[in-house]
């Protein structure tokens, strides 16, 4: 991710796109065994998995309500963080101990591999899909909640799956 201030919708999906399709071609490769392997209380490789599905289906949810619906959640009322500044928002919450919600755990009942690769595949496809109907001036205009990081901007919570994608790809890639 180069440094930014403000990153733009197009740059957004650029870069949710690369990191998705990362995942994907880390993944698809993998032994059953090894991919559903757990390693000390590490998740396995299908359950980073799981997790990032997870975290995207209520971000999904959220841009198929009407707008005004989303004013539940507040109206912004402090400047927008960059990307960086997410991360180092995300990333101080983790160092003090922040986890996983438990709406967020995965919950893996051996299901086949491919069917939860076509998942994550599916959900991503949706977000970056509903991510193209709104404008730069949507993006800062409404809030969404985050279990870690409370209320964020549309923009940050794209910032957040961002970064969080990378996260977990960098498990994945210590798992292998």
């Amino acid at each position: 991710m180069p440094n930014s201030t403000t990153l733009t919708k197009e740059k957004i999906i650029e870069e949710l796109q690369k990191e998705f399709e990362k995942v994907l071609t880390t993944v698809q490769p993998i032994a059953d065994s090894a991919f559903f392997k757990r390693s000390d209380s590490k998740w396995s490789i299908a359950e980073n998995l799981e997790h990032l599905i997870l975290s995207v289906k209520p971000l999904n949810l959220a841009f198929r309500l009407p707008k005004f619906g989303l004013l539940f959640f507040g109206k912004p009322n402090r400047p927008i963080r960059t990307y960086e500044e997410l991360v180092r928002r995300y990333e101080n919450k983790l160092e003090s101990g922040g986890r996983a919600t438990s709406a967020f755990v995965p919950k893996i009942k051996r299901v086949d591999k491919q069917s939860l690769i076509l998942s994550f595949e599916k959900e991503n496809k949706k977000l970056v899909h509903s991510l193209g109907k709104w404008s730069e001036s949507d993006l800062d205009g409404y809030l969404l909640p985050h279990p870690l990081l409370g209320k964020l901007y549309v923009r940050e919570m794209l910032y957040f799956t961002i970064y969080h994608t990378q996260h977990h790809l960098h498990a994945i890639e210590k798992l292998l």
